[in-house]
């Protein structure tokens, strides 16, 4: 490059630098042109593209974002380790089909975040190249990504409507063989979205028909449409945004005739399989549970000899999600997304009014020595929901967080969560599988039943058996994070024993003596 091109300005200056940042500058530049040259490529039917190494495989082809390199897939991450580019910058890998036209309007934030991650099958190929469904997604994100503390939800749930509508044209696809995915979204072609819907949705393993999934898919053509036609309106095409309303007034109109068996079998399963007592873990299993997780953090945190690593930082940091998401009965994926700044507000006590606390009794003082408060962002985004830290597990959080350990132990210094993933993620741990991990290690019966979401069936029904007063219940409703209706309709066990204890000696004075009495009367 220093022989052909020595009389470019750019060259002379590159070549004044000492000899190893000279080797780095000239190879960056290399990688700049190669980027150019490989995006004029991919405008072609038959794009030659250049890489760093030729190999006779025909491996799938990444780049780098960072240094924008061309690399096979199966050596990016050999690379990532020793990328000199931007180290303000975390590297990641995109496939190289998303430099192609289709991709070029959505922002490099959402191709990196969300088109690259997908897995590399039909699906994962569709959402990738078309541009309908990439103009979905692109909308869905740029809508939710100002959620900051839940990006990772963010990201996860855009990647899911993707692959929900994904399948879904695939299977209208099959129905009418020349459709793009847009036709989904004309009345005329309704009666073949209602075959596809219902060829998603036919049964699962257990050989009833996917609820879920077809209620979700039902509010994903209600927010494809809007999507669709705010498109169609910005571009002037008056007639396919006219087209859209009327496709949804026809979804309207069949709401109840194509999904509501769907919703009347998720309501039944919520009220009848989810809420019986069978369902709920055991007491055996809860206390075997917190013993185990109690013990295991005493013994990592309280060896002052222990050398950390990340091995050791992954197994104390699920000890720790799975201790608080079960005592608070949290959502599963609530605590898991605590902020270092949400800690340091408990750590501080900044939430909590010492005024206040001086005017309590000496009991109600000492809670305070025993736990701690912080406060995070609910379900949805207009509330807050508490976050009770117990002192078996305080002293586990501020190793977590301490700068020192989590250099040490390979977390990101941007990674703004108290429970982040390692090896350079600036995400965090996903709450389930942290106490899943955390169940099978302690050997309960059954780690199946032992779930945030079951946890919570749990606590709320044992709640309502308890002799509280009604204006405390408020408090507690709140922490939960739902209202009184809620917790009675959905979360809490029908408490079958005092229906009959209560109720059912009630009932049987009112019927009269039954023939037992009768006979032995006489």
């Amino acid at each position: 490059m220093k022989t052909a091109h020595k009389g470019e300005e750019r060259i002379k200056e590159l070549s004044t630098l000492q000899r190893r940042e000279q080797v780095i500058a000239f190879r960056l530049l290399r990688r700049e042109d190669m980027m150019k040259h490989n995006k004029q490529q991919l405008c072609l039917r038959n794009p030659k593209i250049e890489r760093e190494r030729n190999n006779k495989v025909d491996n799938k082809l990444v780049v780098c974002t960072a240094c924008s390199g061309f690399f096979s897939a199966a050596f990016y991450y050999q690379h990532r380790k020793r990328c000199q580019a931007k180290p303000s910058l975390p590297a990641q890998n995109v496939p190289v089909t998303l430099l192609m036209p289709a991709t070029t309007d959505v922002s490099e934030h959402f191709r990196t975040e969300v088109l690259s991650k997908f897995r590399d099958d039909d699906i994962g190929q569709i959402c990738q190249t078309d541009p309908t469904i990439i103009t979905v997604g692109s909308r869905l994100y740029d809508k939710l990504k100002k959620r900051n503390d839940k990006k990772v939800e963010v990201k996860k749930s855009v990647r899911t409507d993707m692959r929900r509508l994904a399948q879904l044209y695939v299977a209208f696809r099959e129905k009418h063989a020349a459709a793009k995915p847009e036709d989904m979204l004309v009345r005329s072609n309704f009666r073949l979205l209602d075959q596809a819907i219902e060829s998603c949705t036919d049964v699962n393993d257990e050989g009833e028909e996917k609820a879920g999934l077809k209620v979700a898919l039902f509010y994903l053509l209600k927010k494809t449409a809007k999507i669709l036609k705010a498109t169609y309106l910005m571009n002037d095409d008056d007639d396919k945004a006219a087209e859209i309303d009327k496709f949804v007034h026809v979804l309207a109109l069949n709401e109840n005739v194509l999904f509501g068996s769907a919703v009347y079998a998720l309501n039944q399963r919520r009220q009848t399989r989810l809420r019986r007592p069978a369902q709920l873990p055991t007491d055996n299993d809860v206390q075997q549970l917190r013993q185990f997780t109690v013990t295991r953090l005493q013994s990592i945190v309280g060896d002052p000899y222990l050398l950390w690593t990340s091995n050791e930082y992954t197994k104390a940091r699920d000890l720790a999600v799975s201790r608080l998401t079960l005592f608070n009965a949290r959502r599963g994926g609530e605590p898991a997304r605590l902020l270092l700044s949400e800690w340091q507000d408990a750590e501080s006590g900044s939430w909590v009014d010492q005024n206040a606390v001086h005017k309590l009794n000496e009991v109600e003082q000492q809670l305070f020595g025993h736990l701690k408060v912080t406060f995070q962002a609910g379900k949805g985004n207009n509330h807050l929901v508490p976050v009770l830290i117990p002192d078996d597990t305080a002293k586990t959080l501020r190793q977590l967080a301490s700068a020192e350990t989590r250099k040490q132990c390979a977390v990101d210094e941007r990674n703004t969560y108290l429970f982040p993933c390692i090896q350079g993620s600036l995400e965090h741990v996903s709450g389930w599988h942290a106490v899943r991990k955390v169940c099978i290690d302690a050997g309960v019966s059954d780690p199946s039943l032992l779930t945030a979401t079951k946890m919570r069936h749990r606590i709320s029904t044992l709640y309502a058996a308890m002799d509280v007063p009604e204006a405390e219940r408020a408090y507690f409703y709140r922490h939960m994070g739902h209202s009184a209706d809620i917790n009675t309709n959905i979360y809490q066990t029908p408490l079958a024993v005092a229906e009959v204890t209560k109720v059912g000696v009630r009932l049987q004075a009112m019927d009269g003596p039954n023939e037992g009495e009768l006979s032995m009367c006489s």
